[in-house]
């Protein structure tokens, strides 16, 4: 069974549950994403926000589905909102208390779910923080708003994931059950349970950034005979370009996790497949060579275990927010004679330190050079504000 470790943890987010009109510091940071994670759903509360930052009731209700259910499983929960116009009610007190509203998305599931924090704050310095999941119906607007407290990821995760199975991937509910329950438990650093009971002697494959390799998670994966095939995702071949597009890792922590591990797996005779990817952007092509020498190194330490290298794309979605992304960073903007230099002196270096490098799952190293360095075209739709716009027009 694969498993994605990266997103199985919210990062640490900061203060305090606050209530309603109690004193917390001003809003002081932005939070920013290089790898955009983004769907119809993330959409449609981006458009709602702001129609809440420019105090524009009308238009943040436009948003809202008449068959909207909200839901709040907060411990201090405020008074039951029911139907579209207690909604619309409840977006002017907020308004009358609020002026300044920040969001970060945590998690998408398909096109309709979208598992965020939302920050609300006011210039008088109050600010209050929750968890929100919000699903969209099919005209892209919001018919459920869930509410939780900040510190309740685990309670807000489970709403996602079941709403989830119970849905677009109603085909695959058992499974999408199994792995809930894993996640919950590791998220908790339950490890024995979550490796444990939920694979038996399966072998697992994992894909992760490498922060949640703890040693607690390599002892068991490596001791029990849990670990498969690893897949650990980089997109950079310095520390200064892996902590810039991978926005919340550390470098020094993800190498040091990754030495562990290999060292533990060369004590116990112990083998898996082991892969490095790197999604290939604007930012991050120059350092590919560097990308090869990280490999070699990491291949050092366990020889019995060699990482291969995937050159990924980007992937191509279908939302408005996810095209700005794609038109900031996509490798086909990169100069075309660059982007050869960078892939030439990565097979020089791969060649000398004798590390094997596939190119869009299609395409050896060598194979992509001599092709030209063929570079996917940027090939995405809109929908989400286009298509409410629509709609209202019919």
């Amino acid at each position: 069974m694969a498993l994605t470790m990266s997103r199985l943890v919210a990062r640490r987010m900061r203060g305090k549950e606050e209530n309603l009109g109690h004193h917390a510091p001003a809003i002081s940071h932005v939070w920013t994403s290089r790898l955009a994670v983004a769907n119809r759903a993330s959409q449609t509360t981006d458009a709602f926000f702001r129609a809440m930052q420019s105090s524009d009731v009308d238009l943040a209700a436009r948003y809202l589905s008449d068959r909207i259910v909200h839901d709040d499983r907060r411990r201090l929960s405020g008074d039951p909102v029911v139907g579209l116009d207690a909604s619309r009610r409840g977006l002017e007190r907020i308004l009358e208390q609020y002026n300044q509203f920040d969001l970060r998305t945590l998690a998408v599931r398909g096109e309709r779910l979208q598992l965020f924090r939302s920050l609300w704050a006011n210039d008088a310095g109050y600010e209050t923080s929750y968890l929100h999941l919000e699903e969209i119906d099919d005209e892209g607007r919001i018919v459920y708003d869930g509410r939780f407290d900040e510190d309740d990821f685990e309670g807000a995760y489970r709403e996602l994931e079941r709403r989830y199975y119970a849905g677009e991937r109603a085909a695959y509910a058992e499974a999408g059950a199994t792995s809930t329950e894993l996640i919950s438990a590791v998220n908790r650093g339950d490890f024995d349970r979550g490796f444990g009971e939920s694979f038996g002697n399966g072998r697992v494959r994992l894909s992760t950034n490498g922060m949640l390799l703890t040693r607690d998670a390599s002892d068991l994966l490596i001791k029990n005979g849990y670990l498969g095939k690893l897949n650990v995702s980089l997109d950079g071949g310095t520390k200064e370009i892996i902590e810039t597009v991978r926005v919340g890792v550390k470098y020094d922590r993800v190498i040091a996790n990754l030495e562990y591990l290999l060292r533990l797996a060369a004590v116990k005779r112990y083998t898996f497949i082991f892969s490095l990817s790197f999604a290939l952007m604007t930012d991050n092509y120059h350092t590919l060579p560097k990308f090869v020498e990280l490999a070699a190194r990491l291949r050092d330490i366990n020889p019995a275990v060699p990482p291969t290298i995937a050159v990924q794309a980007l992937a191509k979605k279908r939302h408005s927010g996810y095209a700005d992304f794609l038109s900031e960073h996509h490798p086909s903007l990169i100069s075309h004679r660059a982007l050869q230099d960078s892939f030439s002196a990565m097979q020089n270096r791969a060649e000398a330190l004798g590390i094997f490098v596939s190119v869009f799952f299609t395409y050896g190293l060598a194979d992509f050079i001599a092709r030209g360095c063929p570079i996917p075209s940027i090939d995405f739709l809109t929908t989400g504000e286009t298509q409410l716009e629509d709609h209202e027009a019919a």
